[in-house]
């Protein structure tokens, strides 16, 4: 079957009628009356409009519009033959989705599980305190500051009464704590982990001059 392309040469050979002539009679831009005629259908404008034309055209030509028609689509459907072509899906298998944002919310999911599972102690567990002065839950001193000290883990959060202490990279911790003269004065020591629990240890300084 002869296509689109040598079907209108040949008429237009055979009628002595060129692409200027054509293009004024039928008002078809002469841009898409080369791109017929060379059989480069990608720059023609979409079916509907190409359907129009070649109507316009049959009619200048005086022929059969459904012929040219169908010779277009016939040439369309073997210039994207096989383009399209795909392997039958396995009609049991689940679909596939290729949304970006879906596989990067898995990837982060899967990221975030993994880390918790190493930091969960880090992040959920119980704190540690180590208290090196006064080592014992009750003391007695002679002098009116006494100088507590001791260890916690570095990532925690220490409080010694309602004041947060700073500790150094190692968690080790010093503070001078005044007292009042006499045996009421107790020295709350409070750690918190984030998202974890919290311990509290009070130490009771009798102050006897």
């Amino acid at each position: 079957m002869a296509t689109l392309s040598e079907t209108l040469k040949e008429i237009l050979d055979t009628k002595g009628i060129t692409l200027e002539k054509l293009s004024e009679s039928t008002d078809i831009p002469k841009r898409y009356l080369d791109a017929l005629i060379n059989g480069d259908l990608a720059k023609l404008p979409p079916a509907p409009y190409v359907r129009g034309y070649l109507v316009k055209i049959a009619k200048a030509l005086r022929i059969d519009n459904e012929e040219l028609w169908q010779n277009y689509n016939n040439e369309v459907s073997l210039k994207t033959s096989g383009q399209n072509d795909k392997i039958s899906a396995n009609r049991f298998a689940l679909p596939i989705r290729h949304d970006k944002r879906t596989i990067l919310f898995i990837i982060i999911l899967i990221s975030v599980i993994i880390y918790l599972t190493f930091q969960w102690d880090n992040i959920f567990g119980s704190p540690k305190l180590e208290i090196i002065n006064p080592a014992v839950a009750e003391v007695t001193v002679k002098d009116p500051i006494i100088k507590v000290s001791g260890r916690i883990d570095p990532k925690d959060k220490l409080i010694i009464d309602t004041e947060e202490v700073v500790v150094d990279p190692t968690g080790w911790f010093e503070k001078d704590i005044p007292l009042d003269q006499g045996p009421n004065n107790n020295i709350v020591f409070t750690v918190k982990r984030f998202l974890g629990k919290e311990i509290t240890i009070i130490r009771k300084v009798n102050y006897q001059p």
